[in-house]
This record gives structure tokens, C-alpha cells and sequence, in this order.
């Protein structure tokens, strides 16, 4: 810059670098490598292996401002159940009773976002005692709950 200016010097020679392939061949990385994917195994049976969202900030309809989101994880049916934005995770553990295990029986394990619902003592009590396994998604990385 101290021998040659133009207007949009700086953003030539950022293009310039971008688009060079020795420049980006011999670049090193400034992070730690990436690890191994490490798929969920999916259930053997139809609903023993879920997944869980609560969907909030809906338009109110017939009082209700947000849905339950289930979906299983081999068969890709999905079952949404009318809930509240201000449910807590009793009210939530009930909607899971009433619409999932009356229907299709308990799953063996559950993956979910780490929603103030999921994480709550209750929740976490409630999947203890009855032997379920819950899988919280990484922060951050919503795409590990991706199906619901």
C-alpha cells in the first residue's frame, strides 16, 4: 500500500487471496480438527427411540400459542400436540403421557434440545425413573435434533 493505491484496494486483493489456489492450498488452519461423526442409533422398534421439540412465539389459536413436536425416529411419523408457551415441565411430562406412551408405549430413549423444559429436575427426574435415556442436542448445534 505504501507504493500502489487504488479505491477498493483492499477488497481486490481480499478477492484475490480468496480465489487463489496456492493461497489456499498452502493456508493452515487456525482450528483444532474436526472429530469423528458419531451417528444416533435409531431404535429397533417404532417409537422407542424419539425426538422431542416445544415450538413457542406461535399466532394463539383457541388459546393455544405453541406445539409439542414428536417425532420417531425410525418411522418418521410425527405427532403435534397443542400446548402453551407458558407450560413447565410438569404440564409438558403430561401432554407426553396422555399423547405419546398412552399411544405407542414408553421409548427407550429421547432426544431433545436443551430447552428450559428438558433440562428442568422434573424432566430429568421423570426419564430417570422411568428408565428412559435423554439426549440433549450440543449447543449451538441445532441440527442434531434436526427431524423435529
Amino acid at each position: 500500500m505504501r507504493s500502489y493505491f487504488w479505491p477498493g484496494l483492499r477488497r481486490d486483493v481480499t478477492r484475490y487471496i480468496r480465489t487463489c489456489h496456492t493461497c489456499i492450498r498452502a493456508k493452515t488452519p487456525h482450528h483444532k480438527l474436526y472429530g469423528l461423526l458419531k451417528p444416533l442409533p435409531i431404535g429397533e422398534r417404532p417409537w422407542s427411540s424419539i425426538s422431542i421439540d416445544h415450538i413457542v412465539e406461535l399466532p394463539s389459536l383457541e388459546g393455544s400459542d405453541a406445539i409439542m413436536v414428536t417425532a420417531c425416529r425410525l418411522t418418521k411419523g410425527g405427532i403435534f400436540v397443542p400446548s402453551k408457551m407458558t407450560d413447565n415441565a410438569e404440564d409438558f411430562a403430561n401432554h407426553f403421557i396422555t399423547h405419546i406412551f398412552a399411544k405407542h408405549g414408553l421409548p427407550c430413549n429421547i432426544i431433545s434440545d436443551r430447552g428450559s423444559l428438558f433440562i428442568s429436575k422434573f424432566w430429568s427426574a421423570l426419564c430417570k425413573s422411568l428408565k428412559i435415556k435423554l439426549n440433549l442436542s450440543t449447543a449451538y448445534h441445532p441440527k442434531t435434533d434436526g427431524q423435529t
